[in-house]
């Protein structure tokens, strides 16, 4: 009975009731657990930056201090009384700082506040080989230390270093060394209460656990491995964790926050959901197996008790009779079969046997009733199951039924679409209402979709709308109808759907205008970049500013590897580890190669990004090889340039001018203060004896006309000899009187603005030339159409002086045709901003009219206004030998079509006889 029909029919439909449910229920449970992780790492990563952006205000705060300090209150130009006092008023308002010291340029100390250390008992200490003074002086930046628990106090404490400039910011005076208390870490930490399954801690650059939220502060060694992407991984317990991360760069400091939670408290909701859908299969299989067993009865019972009967008749006993219940098939073989066993039996007992049949007939007919009933039964149950599932799907998804009956003007809404528009369930819905639901932008395109759905043959409509709810909020829906019609296709009522795609609508904007303005920021930039994939540094987007600088269109950088344009290949797996090790790389100074295989120097900056969906690099590149070649003489200017502070003096209104006062940094020019202070020099002795009568003659000419304030540029003798261009600014100092006492100004080094100046005026000349050696004709107009600038080959052209052309536009040199269409095309380009190509005709001031090719494109300052730059082509020669070779073709066409006409004649004549 192991293959018998009962087996096989009971497993059938086992299998065809629970496989596809089985099927439905694995999939939901992946999709299940699937958003249920998703979900979790986007709420893990929200902690985890919400920590690190408060934990990096609080750092700020004190690297703001300190910037107040050392350079809105100048602290390198005060005394050092000053300086005390200023850091005992910022250590008395200010508890968390712990230590302040200042350290000058060399690294002594000189002023030392500490919570802990008496001023009677501290020695001064050398901090040239501490981290914290040497990395601020080479680098001019902050420094942030390591975060670490005092021996005495446990406290959680951090070094924060911040050098400090003179007043012209290029020469560094010292460093201010100070030790904060961070333990305020912890409490943000405390502030955001995860619970027993939730961690929230900080690991620094080796990955070692420096805080965690509700524990203490002065952990012991724990180290924990960050995994390379967010998601499922094992937490710092060892245990299975969903896990998300923040980095926050402090200087060259990297801590990055880490917020976990438990998988068993991430997936609850996921593992209930699994439960029921297990519930759900097990309630399915009992069910399927019970209607299995009971088709099975119906079906193969008739055919083993119409076997059992066939035996027993065979062996003589017509008595036997065949108790099919069943109307089918073979229902019909046994009342067959037991009517070929009745016409052997005697006529006597046929009233007998006529009672016993209708008897069954009644016995199975009100069994069937009972069936139907039980079948119904179930039918219904079903049906609410169904409904209540088809309810939550719709709630889920936003979605709603409606019903528009065009005979009475009513509206029918789901529950669910009350919901979706926020109106009450009892309010009385007609079209007027739902009028003014929809947008007013939105309501000509609505109407007139139904009416020509109405108005056509189409059963079915889409439409995507705008609504706006009482309170003012914009929601998108989406609705899908079909139209019910009478017998004669009269429209009775519109029936559909409607579901509230708000979140999909501003998902896609939002999606749409960051991928816009992203491209649209980066082709504008004049900075080249490009972006490139991470494993094998293939070309994914390259702006046009890299196109320029590597000499190659950018179709073509994208269809290649970055690594292509090294130097020295090798490079690129040295910048790959640096990159690797550091996360980000900052003006690195790489040789690279242009398309042509020309060599340069760039400078360089790299930081990872996710360009859509992509793990990329993004490269900033700026060409410094003219300042390679010339980094010799620079690294002179730049000397120069950063020994040379502003000074300040005043000077008696005597003459000579003596000085009264003058700063101590005058000895970038060799002298001391006391040289000017003790009388031995004046300050007219140090200007150049070619420059002293127009400086005096300047003083006495604002002196006498009222001019208190004024500037002048001279040149000063250095106390060694050599000369050097100034510039003071000198405000004049009188009395209750009115007369003058003194001046007192700022003066400054200028030797360096004066080459820079001299450089300006040869650039512009070197540019200048360079247009003018270009053949071809070029302009530039200003939004008014002006000419505003143009080449020497432009003049040629139309045969006028740059003195005539600038400023006019075309109106002022070519007939009022031309210059119309001139214009129009201008105006194209303007309007679009992007570059147009036109054949234009040209007359110049010789009469002579010309056929020209002009490119033209638009280039918008950074003042907001634009300008229009093209250039011009004589193709008059072109034109006319195209011309020329157009007639000699239809010449050549009529000469062929003359000769086929001729020979048709000729072959017509020797085929017809002569009459």
């Amino acid at each position: 009975m192991n293959r018998s029909i009962r087996a096989r029919l009971t497993l059938t439909i086992i299998g065809l009731a629970v496989g596809p449910l089985l099927a439905v229920g694995i999939l939901l449970t992946w999709q299940i657990f699937a958003l249920e992780q998703a979900y979790a790492i986007n709420e893990q990563q929200a902690v985890a930056e919400a920590v690190a952006h408060e934990i990096e205000h609080f750092i700020h705060e004190f690297q703001e201090h300190l910037e107040l300090i050392t350079q809105n209150r100048g602290l390198a130009n005060l005394s050092m009384e000053r300086r005390r006092s200023l850091l005992f008023e910022l250590k008395s308002n200010q508890p968390d700082f712990i230590e302040l010291i200042l350290v000058d340029n060399s690294g002594d100390e000189q002023i030392h506040f500490s919570s802990h250390i008496s001023p009677a008992n501290h020695e001064p200490i050398n901090y040239a080989t501490d981290e914290a003074f040497t990395i601020p002086k080479s680098t001019g930046a902050i420094y942030y230390g390591p975060i670490h628990f005092d021996e005495v106090t446990q406290e959680p404490q951090m070094t924060i270093a911040l050098p400090f400039f003179s007043v012209t910011q290029n020469e560094m005076s010292g460093v201010l060394i100070t030790s904060v208390r961070v333990s305020q870490i912890w409490a943000i930490l405390a502030e955001f209460q995860p619970t027993p399954e939730e961690k929230i801690y900080i690991l620094d650059e080796t990955d070692q656990v420096i805080a965690q939220a509700n524990t203490s502060m002065n952990l012991p060694k724990t180290y924990f491995e960050l995994p390379d992407q967010p998601g499922l991984t094992t937490g710092l317990d060892g245990t299975q964790v969903i896990l998300a991360s923040k980095a926050m760069v402090l200087g060259d400091r990297i801590f990055t926050v880490v917020s976990e939670i438990a998988t068993d408290q991430a997936f609850a909701l996921a593992w209930r959901e699994v439960t029921i859908v297990g519930v759900t299969l097990v309630f399915v299989l009992i069910l399927a197996t019970g209607l299995a067993l009971v088709a099975a009865h119906k079906i193969v019972d008739p055919l083993e008790r119409l076997a059992t009967t066939a035996h027993a008749i065979s062996a003589g006993d017509l008595t036997q009779q065949v108790h099919v219940e069943s109307q089918d098939e073979l229902g019909q073989l046994a009342r067959a079969f037991n009517t070929m066993t009745d016409r052997l039996r005697d006529t006597i007992n046929s009233l007998e046997q006529r009672v016993t049949e209708r008897t069954t007939k009644l016995a199975q007919v009100n069994e069937q009733l009972q069936q139907d009933i039980a079948k119904r039964q179930q039918i219904e149950a079903s049906l609410r199951e169904s409904e209540s599932r088809l309810i939550e799907a719709q709630r889920m998804a936003r979605l709603g039924w409606w019903r528009l009956d065009l005979t009475t003007n009513t509206i029918t809404w789901s529950e669910q679409l009350y919901k979706n528009f926020d109106v009450p369930t009892t309010t009385l819905i007609d079209f007027d209402f739902f009028q003014k639901l929809i947008h007013p932008e939105d309501a000509d395109y609505f109407f007139q979709s139904v009416r020509s759905t109405l108005e056509s043959n189409q059963e079915e409509f889409e439409q995507e709308y705008r609504v706006i709810l009482h309170n003012g909020e914009l929601r998108y829906t989406y609705n899908r109808g079909r139209v019910i019609r009478s017998e004669t296709g009269q429209p009775l009522a519109l029936v559909g759907v409607g579901q509230d795609i708000t979140e999909r609508k501003l998902v896609e904007e939002k999606l749409r205008t960051s991928e816009e303005q992203f491209r649209t920021a980066i082709s504008n930039f004049l900075t080249p970049i490009s972006i490139t994939r991470i494993e094998d540094g293939w070309g994914l987007y390259g702006n046009k500013a890299l196109a320029d600088l590597l000499g190659a269109p950018v179709e073509t950088l994208i269809d290649q590897k970055v690594g292509d344009y090294y130097y020295n290949p090798a490079e690129r797996d040295i910048v790959l580890a640096t990159l690797q090790k550091d996360g980000i790389i900052k003006n690195r100074e790489i040789r690279l190669k242009r398309y042509d295989g020309s060599l340069f120097w760039a400078n360089i900056s790299i930081s990872p990004i996710t360009f859509f969906g992509k793990s990329a690099l993004i490269t900033g590149f700026y060409d410094i090889t003219e300042r390679k070649k010339a980094e010799e003489l620079l690294r002179q200017a730049n000397a120069i340039v950063e020994n040379s502070p502003v000074m300040l003096f005043r000077w008696l209104a005597k003459e000579g001018w003596p000085v009264d006062f003058v700063t101590d940094n005058v000895a970038q020019f060799g002298y001391t203060s006391d040289d000017f202070l003790s009388g031995q020099i004046s300050y007219s002795d140090m200007i150049h004896p070619d420059d002293v009568a127009r400086v005096a003659q300047e003083v006495e000419s604002y002196s006498a006309n009222g001019i208190d304030e004024y500037s002048q540029q001279y040149r000063l003798i250095t106390k060694d000899g050599p000369v050097r261009w100034v510039e003071d600014r000198t405000t004049i100092g009188r009395d209750e009187t009115g007369q003058i006492t003194h001046y007192q100004g700022l003066v400054w080094d200028s030797t360096e603005r004066k080459r820079l100046e001299e450089e300006l005026r040869n650039a512009a000349e070197f540019f200048n030339s360079v247009i003018n050696a270009i053949p071809d004709p070029l302009f530039v107009k200003d939004e008014q159409h002006r000419f505003i600038e143009f080449n020497d080959a432009f003049c040629k052209f139309m045969g006028r002086t740059a003195v005539e052309l600038r400023g006019l536009s075309d109106y002022d040199f070519v007939p009022k045709e031309q210059a119309n269409i001139f214009w129009k095309n201008d105006n194209k380009v303007f309007a679009t901003e992007h570059p147009v190509e036109n054949e234009e005709q040209l007359t110049d001031a010789y009469g002579n009219t010309r056929v020209i090719l002009t490119k033209k494109a638009a280039f918008r300052l950074r003042s907001g206004e634009m300008i229009l730059t093209g250039a011009i082509r004589d193709i008059t020669g072109r034109k006319e030998a195209e011309e020329m070779l157009r007639q000699a073709k239809e010449e050549a066409d009529a000469a062929n079509r003359a000769k086929s006409e001729f020979l048709s004649r000729m072959s017509h004549e020797l085929r017809t006889p002569l009459n």
